[in-house]
């Protein structure tokens, strides 16, 4: 597993066009858990180890605003991006 996150991949088979069967690793919403936060996190939840806490949606640790982006400011973030291009 990767970053600590707990495998959430559910196996199932299906049978190709040869009539073989094959193994397929689809994503589940389950929820995995953080090791280092020491709590549940709901799906689409990442640790950011700058911030040292999980981030809902993360998309990246901005180090202009010293800040995670995600859930919560992505839209300020953005708007904050097309002003500044707008205004150069």
């Amino acid at each position: 597993t990767l970053y600590g996150k707990l495998d959430t991949t559910v196996p199932t088979t299906n049978k190709s066009a040869s009539g073989k069967h094959t193994s397929i690793e689809l994503p589940s919403n389950a929820a995995s858990y953080c090791n280092k936060c020491n709590i549940v996190r709901p799906p689409r939840c990442h640790h950011c180890s700058t911030c040292n806490r999980c981030i809902l949606q993360m998309d990246h640790h901005c180090p202009w605003v010293n800040n995670c982006i995600g859930f919560a400011n992505y839209r300020s973030f953005f708007l904050t991006l097309v002003f500044l291009v707008l205004g150069c």
